[in-house]
């Protein structure tokens, strides 16, 4: 869609999305528990873990691993009321995140009001329904990541993008997001280094903003390197099997 003739102010972007995030959660205020397939087991979680917190020795909390983002806001809910309010918090947080993420970028990238508010409807997809809830709030810190490379990225008028110098105040939030990338699943942080890597390319930076980038992705690199061997030999196995061929699936 076009963007208006007079783009929006920043209010109306906020006002819009505080109203969008409300409309989208609406369902899940309006039912006793939200039909989401995994929810259920990733609340039980909770329980598991006051179990081992007070000493159970038959569960242990690997903390540093990744794919653990949605558990905060699931622990919120579970202090403040329990299970019910867990599955409320984690769900109503997924959808105000993609909704402000989406605003967000809409508004940096000069669309209109009402292809934010489309966009924003797309939160209810399949991923959402299966209750991929760490995976669901990698979208919004990938989009905080496209747009951080942009601000990174953006040059004073006497200099063209590839010049443009990032500051070590950029690099850090680069890392932070990186970081939160990898709780929300590696593929995230895979599809964000791509990302990086191309808009490098597409911009011609300058060696200075590639070796803060480089800097900023390292923690989260080395927390890979240290996680994936665990998995290795953890024996866990997850084929992908097709009873159908690539055309027949087409």
């Amino acid at each position: 869609m076009r963007s208006p003739s007079v783009p929006p102010t920043s209010g109306r972007w906020g006002l819009q999305a505080v109203g969008v995030s409300a409309l989208l959660a609406a369902p899940i205020v309006a039912v006793t528990y939200p039909p989401l397939t995994d929810l259920p087991q990733q609340v039980a979680q909770m329980h598991l873990l006051e179990q081992t917190l007070a000493g159970d020795a038959r569960f242990e909390v690997q903390w540093w691993h990744p794919n653990k983002l949605a558990y905060l806001p699931i622990a919120l809910g579970w202090l403040v009321g329990g299970g019910l309010w867990a599955a409320k918090v984690v769900a109503t947080t997924i959808v105000v995140a993609w909704t402000v993420a989406l605003h967000a970028l809409a508004a940096a990238r000069g669309r209109s009001l009402t292809a934010a508010a489309l966009a924003s409807t797309l939160v209810w997809n399949h991923a959402t329904y299966w209750g991929l809830l760490t995976f669901q709030l990698g979208f919004p810190l990938f989009v905080a990541w496209m747009l951080a490379l942009d601000r990174e990225t953006e040059a004073r008028p006497e200099q063209r993008a590839g010049e443009a110098r990032g500051s070590w105040r950029q690099a850090a939030m680069l890392m932070v997001l990186a970081l939160g990338l990898y709780s929300a699943h590696v593929f995230w942080l895979a599809a964000a280094l791509a990302w990086a890597a191309v808009d490098a390319v597409r911009r011609r930076l300058a060696p200075r903003v590639l070796a803060l980038r480089a800097l900023a992705a390292a923690p989260a690199l080395l927390l890979v390197a240290a996680w994936y061997p665990t998995l290795d030999r953890s024996g866990f196995v997850s084929d992908v099997t097709f009873g159908h061929g690539l055309l027949e699936r087409l």
